[in-house]
This record gives structure tokens, C-alpha cells and sequence, in this order.
């Protein structure tokens, strides 16, 4: 019988991604199954943690999916992988740069083109927007997404606003201050990815990587709020219109930049504390009169992999 082989793509800046796809694969690894582990770089390094002007100037770029140029991924024998995982962080409501360069680069397609991908996400709290832009660059490039893997911070939104932006400008995730939860993923919710990796070796015993279907239902994969969902979707259109705006008024690095970034902040910190609770609040009550409505939403946003837990007992190891 021929080893199967899979194949790990990621970027993570704070570790966060890493630590995640670490607990995926493992189980792989012990069933002995290869895993080749392939860490997207920038030539230039982010940093981490961000200097604050350098976190607000990215924010155009990364909403136009304008990405750094990547070191060179080297791999042998591309096309002897049975499947490939990718596992990235969500900026500014868009996938990281250097996923959104690789995703657009020839090596890409080269690597995924007919392969089965499953996604891995990790975000604050909203991350449907940048996993269709993925998904559908996925489809581009001739791959097959049989699942996706949605992972935020278990903390109240406007919490994880405060907590998560400490964590980016100062380096510090726990410690938070007024008695604040620790910013980013609970470490529960990371050692349970460990459930992934277990149904991922039993799928890909039984070739069922090669039949295109889901092979993580069952596994609360990813959960959708479709109140915020529809917020996503009205922030992210606000995000475009300012990001060219942007990138009009300077390059990183100039007055120009820095005092738009600035002023679109405080717009920003506005909205987050009056009108999107405000606007949550009756998306949801709108939604629990049409309740058919929501699910239908929710369901459809959550494919492949849906939110179900019938399998969770199964994989509780």
C-alpha cells in the first residue's frame, strides 16, 4: 500500500495558526501518514507585535489583496499528494497577505490544481468574507475545497476589539487589563482540534479524500451568526470603499497614509461602539421572525463542513 502524503500550507504571525494546524496534524503523523509541513513567507517579515501606524497602513493592502513577494516554496513530487491543508489568519476581514500572494501566485496553482484543500481559519469573529474570497480562488485555481475550519475567539465582540489589539501592538495575549480574558483562541478550543486530525486519518484510510464530499461534518467545524454575518458583509463594503481611498491619498509610510488611517479609525472605533451593536441587535430580531430565513443563511454559509456534532463522541481523544 502507497503512504499517503499531505500537504500543510500556512502562514501565522502570532503563532495562533501554527499552534492550531500543529494539533491538526498530528494525529496524522502518528498514523504515519507524511506530512510535509510548508511555512508561506514574505521576503520582508511583518512584524510582530505591529508597531500601531505600520497595523493601521496595512489595512488598504490587505482589503485589495495587494501581498508582499513570497520566498520560494519548494517541494518535490507536487503532485503525489493526496491532500492539502491550508491554515491562515483573517486581516482586516480579508485572508493574511502572504496567503492572499501565494493564492495568486503560478506556484499555487501548480501545487493545488485537482487537489482536495481543507481550510483552516483562525479570527477574532468575523471570517466569512475572507474565506469565500479564498474559496473562490481556490475554484480559480482548479482545487476541490471538501472542507472548511472556523476558529474565533470565544470572548464578546467588543471585548475581543480591545483585547485582540493589545495582543497585535504589544505582543501580550494574556494579562489583559480590567480583569479581561486572555486575547485570541482558549486553549481548549486548540487542543480539540485534535478531532480533525483523528477523522482526517480514518477518511483518508478509506480514500474518501478522492469522492469529494466533506469529511469533517459532524465535527462543529464552523458556526455562522447570521446577524453578524449580514455586519460582515456591511463592514467589508465599507473597508473596500476606504481602502481605495487609501491608497490614493499616499504609500505606506507617508503623512498622507498615516493621517487617513488615523481618521478612518476613529470613524471605525465609532461605529464598533454605537451603530453595529445597534444594527446587530435588529438584524437578530429580524431573523428571529423569520427563523427559516436564518437557518437557510447560516446553513448555506457554514458549507461544506456545517456546524453539526453527531461525530464529536467519536473523535473525543
Amino acid at each position: 500500500m502507497v503512504q499517503k502524503r499531505v500537504l500543510l500550507l500556512r502562514y501565522s504571525q502570532t503563532g495562533q495558526t501554527r499552534e492550531v494546524s500543529d494539533r491538526i496534524i498530528a494525529p496524522l503523523r502518528q498514523a504515519g501518514i507524511h506530512v510535509d509541513c510548508v511555512e508561506i513567507q514574505p521576503r520582508q517579515t511583518y512584524p510582530f507585535p505591529w508597531p500601531f501606524l505600520r497595523f493601521l497602513e496595512i489595512f488598504p493592502e490587505a482589503i485589495q489583496g495587494i501581498g508582499p513577494t513570497l520566498d520560494t516554496v519548494e517541494l518535490p513530487g507536487a503532485d503525489d499528494y493526496a491532500l492539502v491543508i491550508l491554515a491562515y489568519p483573517v486581516w482586516y476581514l480579508s485572508p493574511a497577505l502572504p496567503i492572499a500572494s501565494f493564492l495568486n501566485s503560478p506556484q499555487a496553482q501548480a501545487l493545488l490544481i485537482g487537489k482536495p484543500v481543507i481550510t483552516v481559519v483562525t479570527a477574532r469573529n468575523m471570517w466569512v468574507t475572507a474565506q469565500q474570497s479564498v474559496a473562490q480562488k481556490l475554484s480559480t485555481l482548479g482545487a476541490r475545497l471538501l472542507d472548511h475550519i472556523a476558529l474565533v475567539d470565544p470572548a464578546p465582540a467588543l471585548i475581543t476589539f480591545i483585547t485582540t489589539l493589545r495582543w497585535i501592538v504589544s505582543g501580550k495575549r494574556q494579562q489583559q487589563p480590567l480583569g479581561l480574558p486572555d486575547a485570541g483562541l482558549a486553549a481548549e478550543q486548540i487542543a480539540q482540534c485534535r478531532r480533525f486530525g483523528l477523522a482526517l486519518v480514518q477518511a483518508l484510510a478509506m480514500d474518501q479524500e478522492q469522492k469529494g464530499a466533506a469529511l469533517l461534518r459532524g465535527l462543529e467545524a464552523c458556526r455562522v451568526d447570521p446577524a453578524m454575518a449580514v455586519s460582515e458583509k456591511i463592514g467589508f463594503r465599507s473597508f473596500y470603499f476606504w481602502s481605495l481611498l487609501l491608497c490614493r491619498i499616499g504609500p505606506q509610510g507617508s503623512v498622507a497614509r498615516r493621517l487617513g488611517v488615523l481618521m478612518y479609525l476613529c470613524i471605525l472605533i465609532t461605529l464598533i461602539c454605537t451603530v453595529v451593536p445597534i444594527t446587530m441587535l435588529l438584524r437578530k430580531l429580524v431573523f428571529a421572525l423569520s427563523p427559516k430565513r436564518a437557518k437557510a443563511m447560516q446553513a448555506a454559509l457554514e458549507l461544506p463542513s456545517g456546524n453539526g456534532s453527531e461525530r464529536m463522541t467519536e473523535f473525543a481523544r
